[in-house]
This record gives structure tokens, sequence and C-alpha cells, in this order.
């Protein structure tokens, strides 16, 4: 039957949410996801507050634990990846910058390889609010929010059209 995973904003805990049975079976504990997908049989997320990207199977019990590819935070001030994607076997985040700063990034994983690659301000100063991908394009959404504690820089948010150069 259909399952649902759920996360309980601020404690991060994690269950399985059985829609038949109406049951909910914990699972290894995120963190406060901020996004995530699932890809195959595993499910990728992006956690708040150290910008973790991390995965772990689809079947996980409350004892899996966590694959973590990186924690952005500290490796280039990012604490909340707030759209994650896939595409080709890697998988994409766009995120939101620590508090008080400006700058979001666009991350890419390689599950296969655990690569994690990173650009911060792909667009100067906005946040990377969303990414999608057609064909082998991939566009991406800007935001001129920051960080918390911030103000919008000036402007307004837009699409990056092809090529954004990371294909």
């Amino acid at each position: 039957g259909a399952q649902v995973f759920v996360n309980a904003f601020l404690n991060g805990n994690t269950s399985r949410w059985d829609v038949a049975a109406k049951t909910a079976t914990p699972v290894t504990r995120f963190g406060q996801v901020e996004d995530w997908m699932l890809v195959g049989d595993t499910v990728h997320a992006g956690t708040y507050p150290t910008g973790n990207l991390v995965s772990v199977p689809e079947a996980a019990t409350a004892t899996t634990p966590l694959t973590t590819y990186t924690s952005l935070k500290d490796s280039h001030a990012q604490i909340r990846p707030i759209d994650v994607q896939e595409h080709g076997g890697r998988i994409w985040y766009g995120t939101n910058p620590d508090y008080g700063q400006h700058g979001g990034a666009i991350a890419i994983v390689d599950p296969a390889t655990k690569a994690v690659d990173v650009t911060r301000n792909v667009v100067a100063e906005h946040t990377i609010a969303a990414l999608a991908f057609l064909g082998e394009d991939l566009y991406a959404g800007s935001s001129t929010i920051g960080g918390t504690g911030t103000e919008p820089v000036a402007g307004s948010g837009g699409v990056l059209i092809p090529p954004v150069g990371y294909l």
C-alpha cells in the first residue's frame, strides 16, 4: 500500500505513514527536513540547521543510519536546502544561506561516489529557491531573500534559463 514519509518540524523525528493501515512507524531521525524526494528506493533530504545533505533507504527502520554526504553550514554557509531534485543519477539542491547572510547555492551530490560539488552565488546575493529540469536543461529560480535576519536584496528574483552551466 501507499506509504508517506513525515517529518516533525523542529525536533526532526521522522516516521513512515501507512495510508491504508493508518499507522506510523518511526524511522531514522533526519532532523528538520526542508525538502526531500524518493529516488528509486532511497530517500534524499536536505535538513536545517546544518544544511546536511543526507539519504536513507526507503525501508529504513528507527536504527538505520543516515548517509550524510556533507554539512553545508561549515563549508559554504548554507543552512536550508529548500529544493531537492534528481537528474542524471545525481541529487541537486537549491539552498538558502545562514543567518545574516545572502547568497544561496546549488549543491550536487553523486550518491554512487559520495562526491559533492557546491557553487555559491549562482545569482549574486540570491537564494536558489527552485530547480527544474527539461531534458538536459537546468532551470533555477532565484529569490532576493537571504538568511534569517536579513532584508531582501534590491530587485526581484528570476528564472535562470539554460545554460546554467552545470550539465
